[in-house]
């Protein structure tokens, strides 16, 4: 069991408005999205240790299921929304899938109780099947219903992935 949080990523579009002669011929709208994963996972561990050097490797892989956690939002000018005061919308997802992880690691031995590590590994783990936890209102209508798929601007089944690569470099203490 871990957690693996993604930072929330924002991004600008520049659209255009159409229609009321009093507002500028564009609009910023700003979208973001912020994710967060816990796996629960189970796998194997295997370490080849050298008798007469100080280091050890390490193999493993695990395997489970994921839970992730999404939120998607729309921040637009307040005229957009007129008399609502609402200038920003924000609709969290559920879901899980598999998830698997595979890494090795080295580790050197320079005191007794101290170490130093350098690890490699890689995580797959893309969530497609992601839902509406709550249904999102705006001025007493409902935008969004609960349940429905996490869907992008044009409508397309979006997923959230966490696979990549992960390095860590570690100094350890064992008692």
């Amino acid at each position: 069991v871990g957690i693996q949080y993604v930072f929330p990523a924002e991004h600008e579009e520049y659209v255009d408005k159409i229609g009321d002669i009093n507002l500028p011929s564009y609009m910023v709208v700003t979208y973001t999205q912020q994710a967060l994963l816990i796996p629960v996972m189970l796998g194997f561990n295997a370490n080849i240790s050298f008798p007469l050097v100080p280091l050890s490797l390490n193999f493993g892989a695990s395997a489970g299921y994921g839970i992730a956690f999404a939120t998607k939002g729309v921040k637009t000018p307040q005229e957009i929304v007129a008399g609502s005061g609402i200038t920003s919308i924000e609709t969290p997802y559920q879901g899980g899938g598999f998830v698997a992880d595979a890494f090795a690691s080295g580790e050197y031995s320079f005191m007794p109780l101290f170490s130093l590590s350098l690890s490699i590994a890689y995580r797959y783990a893309k969530i497609e099947n992601l839902n509406v936890t709550t249904k999102v209102e705006v001025a007493g209508q409902t935008l969004i219903d609960s349940g429905l798929d996490m869907r992008g601007v044009e409508g397309q089944k979006l997923a959230v992935d966490f696979s990549g690569i992960q390095v860590g470099l570690g100094f350890n203490f064992r008692f």
